[in-house]
């Protein structure tokens, strides 16, 4: 499911996904989504984080 970021407050409003990719152009707007998805699992209780990053092309 793609999220736009103009509507990311209202999907974390109604519910937490198992799982978020965070992908854009630009910097800032993908930082304050990954920010803004954090803060609500935090609020949700959870106290583990589990980060991949995934780099060249032989993943």
């Amino acid at each position: 499911m793609q999220v736009r970021p103009e509507q990311l407050a209202d999907h974390l409003a109604r519910g937490l996904r198992d799982v978020y990719m965070v992908h854009g152009d630009e910097p800032l707007r993908a930082q304050e989504a990954a920010d803004a998805i954090r803060a609500a699992v935090r609020a949700g209780g959870a106290g583990e984080r589990k980060v991949f990053v995934v780099s060249g092309a032989h993943f």
